[in-house]
């Protein structure tokens, strides 16, 4: 039997965020604060982040852009981002730290002359990753918005991990098995509510609990 704990990333339509930390940050960007522009999403790998920002950039109904982090993203925001664009998404921002200080500093530069002309950046990134744009070039802090992402609360974990479960199953049903409630909450708190974790942690038992079967 396959194992449904064994796909990390969360696909589209499973609910693994948060929806009112969703409207929260819908409100940051439609605020527009005056001079705060660079709205960060911080947390850890695997709490959702890049989730996030494709389901704001889906309800977003102004002129948006979505953009990868690559070895040329400062050439691109430098001078390739079209001007009619209100908002500009980019994706994978952690990869910043494999750039030297030098290359920081441009990035940040880029984005701050895009925040002043008026466009809107979202990304999400580390804690660690913020802190040395800041170090590289403190004037941006003064332009940060930062928000962190939530954890998953135990409810929303439980419904995830059985829709998981109801996918390998002959006939859905309501039951964790072969995991039990305290086994689950026990998982939840030492993941600390991160979603990948959650699924790294859950595959391995999983495992063992379908040979035990057998």
């Amino acid at each position: 039997m396959d194992n449904p704990f064994n796909l990390l990333v969360p696909r589209d339509d499973e609910l693994m965020i948060n929806e009112s930390f969703l409207k929260e940050l819908s409100a940051k960007i439609k605020e527009r604060v005056k001079n705060r522009r660079f709205v960060v999403l911080e947390g850890d790998y695997g709490s959702g982040k890049s989730l996030y920002l494709k389901r704001l950039y889906k309800r977003l109904k102004t002129k948006k852009q979505m953009l990868d982090f690559t070895e040329v993203i400062i050439t691109v925001l430098e001078g390739k981002v079209p001007e009619k664009n209100k908002s500009l998404f980019i994706l994978n921002f952690d990869l910043m730290n494999g750039f030297n200080d030098d290359q920081v500093y441009r990035l940040s530069e880029a984005l701050l002359k895009l925040t002043s002309e008026g466009m809107i950046l979202l990304v999400g990134c580390r804690r660690e990753t913020l802190k040395r744009l800041y170090e590289v070039n403190p004037l941006i802090r003064s332009k940060t918005n930062r928000l962190r992402v939530p954890s998953l609360s135990f409810d929303e974990v439980k419904e995830l991990v059985l829709n998981r479960l109801n996918e390998v199953r002959p006939k859905s049903k309501d039951s964790l098995e072969p995991f039990s409630v305290k086994e689950l909450k026990t998982v939840w708190r030492k993941a600390n509510g991160n979603p990948r974790l959650i699924m790294l942690l859950l595959a391995p038992l999983y495992e063992q609990r379908m040979l035990l079967k057998e």
